[in-house]
């Protein structure tokens, strides 16, 4: 064998995209080429079905913008951060549930607080019952959060919300109560007055002195706790209200770029400033666009970072990534698991630093252990197993990929220039700009979902109305409230948001978050609050109240079927219609072979189903589905469906492939006086 370079496919002659293009044309025969083979994005970008090199020069990983890595040999080392979050209420019991997780290989801990503290209450009893959040309240509730954690060696995220302060101060207490080292303390303490004012609608100080709250956090983190980040950038809150890619990255930078101005004009470095950042985003289904995102927000905060005067090393970005909410469901929850595992793999090959995969029974309540264990093992699973780790970059050289990254690049830079256009990301939220952009794009989500052009499955498609009820962990967020609350002092205090290290003393000598809360409080703006909705939200209350009926009448809300001919001839179609109607928590009656249109009608009626639906080919709709129609009328039956586009002029209803499931369930509950 000679040194000679091997040339794949060398003896073929070189192929050309015009004449890839004249092959597809042939086939096509007249078929238009972009409705049939191009899919559009809901950021407007047009996804072809051939990519060929699009003259992009990537940087190598680990090299400026770090569009692949801001590591040379990216994750290989040691993998990308196993994240898990913590929201039961009660503190023994969450306190349990960490052990066991970093036992069983989870490294990175996301500490939820409670609700009303979250948005800006200092009052916990105002909060709803609803469990989100562990109901701890001081330094003394975090040790025992904590107890057994050797918090130098793992990550703690804080998610307080507008609490942030309160919190970080009351950890920061903690670990010097325990004497930790807090130099070696990693994690982030998450101050994101910008995710706040679009998750409640409202800030519980002025914007200045909520910036300001931020500021002295990140400057007193940046000097004592080297291995922390103050300041968090969150798309979750947009990306749970139907936001597109594009918007999520956007909002990212715009966000950034804000707390970038503040900390830098309160005298903190540029390097120091970006230092003291953490981007949380999501992943989902969208797999490949899902990949890209995480590349694109990678270089655009490079070349950000950049052109306000960071060194290439600071312009490194910190990056988590969480499994979509918006995308898991409550029915068939199974499925769930597929999906966090797409949207796990998706954010490995895009390069996250950590990511939380949620659990499948997530979007029930509490999640279970079997829930526990199914996230953190299919990371494990990833990384051990599969070793999505160990190639840097897996998803470079990809000509789709590349080329998406660039698109979606392109699409948030403009859509940056126009958040700042407004006058920054505040601005852009209290006017109400922002959320009328992202709700525009969630209306077309949901219009996609309601047509089933975006199947969802277990909930669109493939229902399955006898499925079992998945068991989640139980909590009773009330009684651990009054539990946390009961040794709190209700003695007012005074505080300085801006003396961190007198808020440190102040929590270390038993001082509640409330009460700094309340010390802290003041006038804040408000904004429309960003709709979070999960994808399955619209289908799944139809299939509560099918639940309802069920309970009140032992069976479910059916229509009935006629079928016209042979087997052969309506099962396809009598397939489709269940299918169809199970979405909706419908049941199916009939379905029998019939004789004649006298005897359907007469078997249609005597269901007590007030809609029939016929089911056949176009064919013997032409000869026979008008006598159908007529007889089903006479017998009473004043809705008559079909499936398929025949014969819509004589019918109540069409099914078929594109048409607006949702609405046709809704007005079908209606009718069968279901909701």
């Amino acid at each position: 064998m000679n040194n000679d370079t091997l040339k794949l496919a060398a003896e073929f002659p070189a192929a050309d995209h015009e004449a890839w293009m004249a092959l597809v044309e042939k086939v096509l025969k007249g078929a238009d080429f972009s409705r049939t083979l191009v899919t559009q994005t809901y950021d407007g970008l047009a996804i072809q079905p051939l990519y060929t090199d699009n003259g992009s020069n990537r940087a190598a990983p680990g090299e400026f913008p770090y569009t692949r890595s801001t590591r040379a040999a990216g994750n290989a080392t040691d993998g990308w951060g196993i994240a898990q979050r913590y929201a039961h209420p009660d503190v023994k019991h969450s306190n349990q549930l960490i052990l066991e997780d970093l036992a069983r290989g989870v490294t990175h801990l996301r500490l939820t607080m409670p609700r009303a503290m979250r948005l800006g209450s200092s009052d916990p009893l105002n909060a709803a019952s609803d469990g989100h959040g562990v109901e701890v309240y001081d330094t003394a509730g975090l040790d025992r959060l904590l107890d057994g954690v050797q918090l130098p060696l793992v990550s703690v995220d804080l998610d307080a919300g507008a609490a942030f302060l309160e919190y970080a101060s009351a950890l920061t207490g903690l670990w010097t109560k325990r004497g930790d080292d807090l130099t070696q303390m990693r994690g982030c303490f998450n101050a994101d007055p910008a995710a706040v004012l679009s998750v409640a609608g409202k800030l519980p100080a002025s914007l200045a002195d909520m910036t300001a709250r931020m500021v002295a956090l990140a400057k007193y983190t940046s000097g004592t706790l080297p291995g922390m980040r103050a300041v968090g950038v969150s798309t979750l809150p947009a990306h749970n209200a139907g936001a597109s890619h594009s918007q999520e990255i956007a909002i990212a930078l715009a966000t950034g770029v804000s707390y970038l101005r503040a900390m830098t004009e309160a005298g903190l470095s540029v390097d120091q400033a970006c230092a003291q950042i953490r981007f949380t985003v999501s992943t989902d289904t969208d797999y490949f666009q899902s990949m890209a995102k995480l590349r694109g927000l990678r270089q655009l905060w490079a070349d950000v970072c950049r052109h306000c005067g960071a060194s290439d090393e600071a312009a490194k970005i910190s990056l988590q990534v969480v499994a979509s909410e918006r995308m898991q469901s409550q029915r068939d929850p199974w499925v769930n698991m597929l999906r966090n595992t797409i949207a796990v793999s998706a954010a490995a090959i895009g390069g996250a630093d950590s990511v939380l995969a949620g659990c499948f029974d997530g979007a029930l309540g509490q999640p279970s252990k079997l829930g526990r264990r199914i996230s953190r093992n299919t990371q494990l699973l990833l990384q051990e197993e599969s070793a999505l780790h160990r190639v840097v970059d897996p998803a470079g050289g990809s000509y789709f990929i590349e080329s998406l990254t660039d698109e979606l690049s392109d699409a948030a830079w403009s859509l940056f220039q126009s958040i700042e256009g407004k006058g920054g990301i505040f601005e852009a939220l209290t006017s109400g700009w922002l959320q009328s952009e992202i709700a525009a794009v969630r209306e077309k989500r949901f219009a996609d979902i309601g047509k089933r052009k975006k199947p969802l499955t277990g909930v669109s498609e493939f229902a399955f109305l006898d499925e079992s009820p998945v068991e989640t962990d139980p909590a009773d967020a009330q009684a651990a409230r009054q539990s946390a609350t009961q040794a709190l002092s209700s003695d007012a205090i005074s505080a300085d948001a801006s003396d961190i290290a007198g808020l440190i003393k102040l929590s270390s000598d038993g001082a509640a978050t409330t009460a700094l809360a309340a010390a802290l409080a003041g006038e804040g703006p408000h904004a429309e609050p960003l709709l979070s909705e999960r994808l399955a939200s619209r289908y799944e209350s139809l299939r509560d109240a099918s639940d309802a009926w069920l309970d009140q009448h032992g069976k479910r809300p059916a229509v009935f079927l006629v079928t016209i001919g042979k087997p052969a001839q309506f099962n396809a179609r009598a397939g489709f219609v269940r299918n169809f109607f199970a979405a909706g928590g419908i049941a199916t009656l009939g379905g029998e072979v019939s004789s004649d249109p006298a005897g359907a009608a007469q078997a249609a009626a005597a269901s007590g189903s007030p809609v029939a639906v016929l089911c056949s080919t176009d064919a013997l709709y032409e000869e026979q589905g008008a006598d159908y129609i007529k007889a089903l009328r006479e017998a009473g039956i004043d809705q008559v469906y079909i499936a398929g586009k025949a014969l819509q002029d004589q019918v109540n209803t069409a099914l078929y492939i594109g048409c607006n499931t949702l609405d046709i369930l809704k007005s079908t509950h209606a009718l069968l006086k279901v909701s």
